[in-house]
């Protein structure tokens, strides 16, 4: 008698919260939405009859406010005075030597699992190239103070501005090119010179000049910014 009683006081509870489930469905599905979607408010912009860059129509309470850098992130001045620090330090211009080339400096994220701390210097790298001892030179700064300096033999780093200017000058004073690029843009690409080459082992830049935005560039040289002469030139299509 009582496993009977059991199960039936089992089999009413259980049909019980059955049925308060099906009426809690029907609660939610029974939501009436609004006959209209709310209005969007709608903003007008002024013409260009008004000025550019457009504003927003009947705006009140509007005060300009300075732009303010983040501390943490690196701005081009702020790079600039990396740069800078780091060229003062005795051993960063050891390494670099008379001649050498600057390229960019880099943030250093926080390694994985790490979080970054604003309350010190921005981490960053410098990365140059010395022609003086034909290798990549890297400095790791905290702010503006030096952490190490670190010299790499064979190893070619992209190239930098400085060096794109100097290899289109460099170029452009090539005898064979001589009264040929009035009018020209120049651009400069990093090489990649074949064993037994001339060049070979050194920072060659590859320079092109075009008119405008043309596909295929009119005149070349092969420039040797280690040795800072010019390997090859001419036209494009009768030369290397």
């Amino acid at each position: 008698m009582r496993s009977r009683s059991r199960k039936q006081i089992l089999t009413i509870t259980m049909t019980l919260l059955l049925l308060l489930l099906g009426l809690a469905c029907k609660r939610q599905q029974g939501v009436q939405l609004p006959d209209k979607p709310p209005e969007v408010a709608k903003q007008d912009f002024t013409d260009k009859s008004q000025g550019f860059p457009p504003k927003a129509k009947d705006r009140t309470n509007v005060s300009a406010v300075a732009v303010q850098e983040l501390q943490t992130g690196l701005t081009d001045a702020r790079a600039v005075q990396v740069r800078d620090a780091a060229l003062q330090d005795a051993q960063v211009r050891n390494l670099l030597g008379a001649r050498f080339a600057y390229i960019t400096v880099d943030v250093i994220e926080p390694e994985k699992g790490q979080t970054l701390d604003t309350s010190a210097g921005l981490i960053t790298r410098v990365t140059f190239f010395s022609y003086t001892n034909n290798a990549a030179v890297y400095v790791r700064m905290n702010g503006q103070k030096v952490e190490s300096s670190t010299k790499v033999d064979g190893f070619q780093p992209p190239e930098g501005r400085e060096e794109i200017k100097a290899a289109v000058a460099l170029a452009s004073r090539d005898e064979n090119l001589a009264n040929k690029l009035q009018g020209l843009t120049g651009r400069a690409i990093l090489s990649y010179t074949p064993e037994g080459q001339p060049g070979y082992g050194h920072r060659v830049m590859r320079v092109t000049f075009r008119n405008g935005d043309e596909d295929v560039p009119r005149y070349f040289a092969m420039v040797d910014l280690t040795d800072q002469r010019v390997l090859s030139s001419g036209t494009v299509g009768q030369g290397k």
